[in-house]
């Protein structure tokens, strides 16, 4: 049996929800809660058929049948006006309505419709149907639901109490439930269970009334702890048939009980598992009908976990956690995290313009012990952090994207094995800072806080090009003998803080700017590569490259045969000049820079492409620099990889007896950047883009041709 014994450490990413029951976790917090005086108020609602709950009431409804619904205090909203909000709970047998699953599957009881139908809740309710009197509980394999949207039934995962007869799952709305086992469980029976996945048992430890939450009024807390699955990915694939419900639907956890462990057996198809731990802690005890009780999701990442045929995974609770400190323990918390996409899950589709980067922490879970507070076990968090960052794709500001606490990006040790965490990023340039997290663990003492530092070395401005995944593996820090984790990350380069080192730089990236203007992609923005260049008149250049990367002319003075500065085009003559680490697009005010040097104001006209072959026409500009706005000329999606800039004045043939002589003619081209720039996806960074590379897995250092093959 595999045990994956989960302590607080220093995590990050993501929110879940929970169930606002009466559970607590033993505390670390040495305060004693003040209990506010009851008032006559009703706090439990009960009844059977149907209930009417208010805003700061539970309600615990049944049915004749023996099914039952807790409604956890604060699901019920208030009034727009302040006042206690109300709404009315049902839950009626359908025999008639008909259960349709994957041939595997079978409908076992009656369906229930819970109503008002279509229903959502910011906090799940908790469902328990009864297992009718002639199935074998061991059979039953958990609740299905009615997608009204989609007309199909969806499995959810839930727990299956053979003691009691029950099957218990957390469910975000109302329609119809049921339970559901196996088609054919007289003859398969369990071995088909075992055959085909296993389980997940968690244990909260927690214990109610012992804490208090640390926000609100504060009152005494309510805890619910497990995973979150982000996803998953079966060792069968047909179990996708099975019509199982979003991984991002799912969390498997168990709510504290007053004076026992709480566990949850959780049956789930083998294959590989993406977790996040979770904590829910709420607000109860309120003793007041016009107090809505608040609540908080905390998570954490975990990384993966294979879940064989026949295993059984234990997660447990840990038991020396300061609610308080949460968030400066690397916890992030939001409203509705599990049942929305996942924290590295981007809400829109951006394209390619995305980058991995991959945590690998290769120490064991409690090896060694803190050097400071009691030198209990030690629990070990790595990753990197990222105060600051600017994106490639300046549209990245709208996509809505919901960072961890600061931008802090890693995964707890694990007892057995390494573990890994990856997470999808805008690409662009991030400010990282190297992390650790020690916290001491094993504490038995409830009076006691359980310390722990942090500690960070500065990585620097790090590019996270699109389309590549990069990796940050724990450094091989050896604490010696004497377990002094402190001495070894110092000597490592490290530096200590009490508190999360990602909060101290708060000053964003600078923008480069180029001639006062600001070019978000730095270097980056300017043209690369000259397609063509046809020298006109009165110029002695034959060569463009004068005109690729940043503007620098003001080094080499007005253009000369040799000088590095700037591109004399000549009466008539042109430029054709490429972008290919990212491409021009259209943003908000100018989108196009043309750094012309010299003293004279010398018009040129520019046309942009996105192949080369058809050509947008920007009109005949002048100025140095020369800003333009291509708004009202593209379509708002385009993107544009060729600049052509060419002398509006016809071609001149030369006096042969002038050359080396005579004025130059023409504009001096310096430098052409894109303001409106997207990065472009160089997977290998061979210096071809990935939608024109031919060979995309060169090894890093190749030359290679313009295929981007060697």
């Amino acid at each position: 049996m595999k045990r994956h014994q989960l302590y607080v450490l220093c995590g990050c990413v993501g929110t879940i929800l929970f169930i606002s029951l009466a559970c607590n976790l033993p505390t670390t917090i040495s305060t004693t809660p003040t209990i506010p005086t009851p008032s006559d108020e009703v706090l439990v609602v009960t009844g059977s058929g149907s209930i009417i709950v208010s805003s700061g009431e539970a309600g615990v409804l049944t049915t004749d049948s023996g099914a039952q619904l807790e409604i956890p205090n604060g699901a019920v909203p208030p009034a727009e006006d302040g006042s206690p909000g109300t709404a009315e709970f049902s839950m009626v047998e359908d025999f008639s309505m008909t259960m349709e699953l994957s041939p595997e599957f079978t409908k076992i009881g009656p369906v229930y419709r819970l109503l008002p139908e279509g229903t959502a809740f910011g906090m799940p309710v908790k469902l328990t149907l009864p297992i009718p009197s002639d199935v074998d509980a061991g059979y039953v394999m958990g609740i299905a639901t009615f997608n009204e949207f989609s007309g199909t039934w969806q499995l959810l995962p839930a727990a299956v109490d053979e003691a009691a007869r029950t099957v218990v799952a957390e469910v975000g709305h109302f329609s119809y439930y049921g339970a559901f086992g196996l088609s054919a469980y007289l003859e398969a029976g369990e071995s088909w269970a075992e055959s085909n996945g296993g389980w997940f048992d968690i244990v909260n430890t927690a214990r109610d009334g012992l804490t208090t939450a640390p926000f609100g009024k504060p009152l005494p807390a309510s805890v619910y702890y497990g995973v979150c699955v982000q996803t998953v990915t079966y060792d069968d694939p047909t179990a996708e048939s099975w019509n199982w419900q979003r991984p991002t639907d799912w969390m498997i956890g168990a709510t504290a009980q007053k004076n026992q462990d709480s566990t949850r057996e959780q049956w789930l198809p083998a294959g590989t598992y993406t977790l996040m731990e979770m904590y829910g802690i709420g607000e109860t005890n309120n003793y007041d009908i016009f107090y809505y009780p608040e609540h908080r999701y905390y998570v954490r990442p975990m990384g993966q976990v294979v879940l064989g045929d026949g295993e059984r995974i234990q997660f447990y609770s840990p038991i020396d956690i300061n609610f308080g400190d949460l968030e400066n323990q690397g916890f992030t918390w939001s409203k509705h995290p599990c049942w929305l996409k996942p924290m590295d899950t981007p809400p829109v589709e951006p394209g390619d313009n995305w980058t991995e980067l991959e945590v690998i922490n290769t120490h064991r879970h409690m090896t060694t012990k803190t050097h400071f507070g009691k030198r209990l076990p030690a629990g070990v968090y790595y990753g990197v952090c990222s105060p600051n960052r600017v994106y490639d794709d300046p549209q990245a500001e709208t996509w809505n994207w919901r960072p961890p606490l600061n931008w802090m990006m890693g995964v707890s040790a694990l007892e057995d094995r390494d573990a890994s965490y990856t997470y999808k990023l805008p690409a662009g340039n991030y400010s990282l800072l190297e992390v650790y997290h020690l916290v001491e663990r094993g504490n038995t003492d409830y009076d006691y806080v359980p310390e722990g530092r942090y500690y960070y070395r500065p990585v620097g401005l790090v590019p996270l090009l699109g389309g590549q995944t990069i990796t940050y593996t724990s450094p091989a820090v050896d604490p010696g003998p004497a377990g002094d984790w402190g001495q070894s990350l110092v000597e490592a380069g490290f530096s200590e803080d009490s508190t999360n080192p990602c909060y101290q730089d708060d000053s964003p990236i600078s923008v480069p700017i180029y001639g006062n203007i600001e070019f978000r992609l730095g270097p980056k923005s300017f043209a690369d590569q000259v397609v063509d260049f046809n020298p006109g008149s009165g110029t002695g250049e034959s060569d463009g490259s004068a005109a690729v990367g940043p503007p620098d002319g003001g080094t080499g003075g007005p253009s000369i045969i040799g000088d590095p500065g700037d591109v004399t085009l000549g009466n008539g003559g042109s430029i054709t000049l490429k972008f290919t680490d990212n491409y021009l697009i259209d943003v908000e005010g100018l989108d196009l820079y043309v750094f012309e040097y010299g003293d004279a104001v010398e018009p040129f006209r520019v046309e942009i492409s996105k192949d080369g072959l058809v050509w947008i026409d920007l009109g005949t500009v002048s100025g140095q620099p020369t800003g333009l706005d291509i708004y009202d000329k593209v379509n708002p999606i385009d993107r544009f990889s060729y600049v052509r800039i060419t002398d509006p004045n016809p071609y001149a043939p030369q006096d042969p007896s002038e050359i080396g002589t005579e004025g130059y003619y023409g504009p001096d081209i310096d430098a052409v950047g894109a303001i409106g720039a997207v990065g472009r996806p160089d997977s290998d960074v061979d210096g071809v883009p990935d939608d024109e590379d031919m060979c995309s897995d060169t090894p890093l250092g190749s030359v290679v041709d313009g295929y981007g093959c060697p």
